[in-house]
């Protein structure tokens, strides 16, 4: 008696493994067909690639107008800037 209650405890065990195995492997298939198929690799390579030189122009353009502001206000003090440095050379 013993041994038939072991061999219904199996089998349920391998009733609900053996479609739980093949439900993973299907996913895993489907998974890997989907990036193979599509090419989503590539498209996401392409796209963190654009991304990131959107990054850096935006980046230099950030940079080049603070330098710009930078020149404007040392061009708004020109004249007291000459006026100190004549003072000094004078002196």
């Amino acid at each position: 008696m013993r041994e038939q209650g072991r061999r219904k405890k199996a089998t349920i065990f391998r009733i609900f493994l053996a479609p739980l195995i093949a439900i993973m492997l299907l996913q895993g298939a489907i998974t890997i067909g989907t990036l193979v198929v599509r090419r989503t690799a590539q498209t996401l390579e392409s796209y963190a690639s654009g991304m990131m030189s959107r990054l850096v122009e935006n980046r230099g353009v950030i940079l080049q107008n603070d330098m710009n502001q930078r020149w404007a206000s040392v061009a708004e003090r020109e004249a007291v800037l000459n006026g100190v440095m004549d003072e000094y050379l004078e002196s």
